[in-house]
């Protein structure tokens, strides 16, 4: 390793003891903190390539103290890739996620969206790739999506061809792509797409969507604000919360969605302890500590 690279890792390293919860909304923040310049690019790209290699992580640093520090290093320098807006970056990150897809990684999945969000404009086209691919792993794709979700919300003037890619997966939803088609639809409500109104009414209808991510058509109607075609639904759709369900037991006590949009549902909330409550009391278990 040359004294240039080692001088990187160390200042990479440096800047790891900072790390803030809240990095996304710091921008530049690893620019300074790591005294970096384009320069230091393909070095930087080198240290995230290694992302679970702790011993080569290792020989680039002197005197780091923990494994866990040691690798939280690439983290660091894919948040710093992301301030220096590094195009040279887009394919490597794109080759770790795919990595971190064996391990459904938590790391990748949450933080390299906001790294693309960060480069922005040279990620869209190889991320509208990715989305589009479906000999990609369902992984890599709901991160590509995310990434471009993302960067519509930060690049109004490509916000159109962004959301026109994912109006356009919409209308190809498959049937056997419920996870994806369920968080495609998610980006999509957040983004307000109306114009993929009828593109989302139709996997409804064809019941290519997991109505336990966000609910029924009729639900998703109203956050769009639209009136619909007025298709049939089908009468069992694909419910993620009835296989939840079946593996806890939690089916005889209700059958409304608690966690809508990530937020919890009071009434629905109370209307599960209510009815958990007296099912407990009516059992043995409950009468014996009665």
């Amino acid at each position: 390793m040359s004294q240039q690279e080692a001088s990187l890792a160390e200042r990479v390293c440096q800047a790891t003891s900072t790390l803030t919860d809240h990095w996304e909304a710091a921008e530049g923040y690893y620019v300074e903190a790591c005294r970096v310049s384009h320069e230091d690019v393909p070095g930087l790209i080198e240290i995230v390539r290694n992302w679970t290699n702790l011993e080569f992580l290792a020989s680039t640093t002197r005197g780091f103290r923990h494994d866990a520090e040691l690798g939280l290093l690439p983290v660091t320098a894919w948040r710093t890739l992301g301030d220096l807006s590094a195009e040279a970056a887009v394919e490597p990150l794109i080759d770790l996620v795919r990595a971190g897809c064996e391990e459904d990684d938590d790391w990748v999945a949450e933080e390299l969206p906001q790294v693309f969000r960060r480069i922005g404009k040279p990620a869209i086209p190889a991320l509208m790739c990715v989305a589009g691919n479906r000999n990609e792993k369902e992984y890599v794709r709901l991160v590509a999506v995310r990434a471009l979700s993302l960067l519509a919300q930060r690049n109004e003037d490509c916000r159109d061809s962004i959301v026109a890619t994912l109006g356009d997966l919409m209308a190809r939803a498959e049937d056997d792509q419920h996870s994806f088609n369920s968080l495609l639809l998610m980006e999509l409500v957040d983004l307000k797409v109306v114009e993929a109104a009828e593109a989302i009414e139709r996997a409804f209808a064809a019941d290519r969507i997991d109505v336990g991510a966000m609910g029924d058509w009729e639900r998703v109607r109203q956050d769009l604000g639209v009136v619909g075609l007025g298709l049939e639904m089908p009468e069992s759709p694909h419910n993620s919360l009835n296989e939840i369900r079946a593996l806890s037991g939690v089916g005889i006590f209700s059958k409304r969605i608690l966690f809508p949009d990530g937020d919890i549902d009071r009434d629905a909330a109370q209307a599960y302890l209510d009815l958990a409550g007296k099912a407990f009391f009516e059992s043995s278990e409950g009468k014996e500590v009665i």
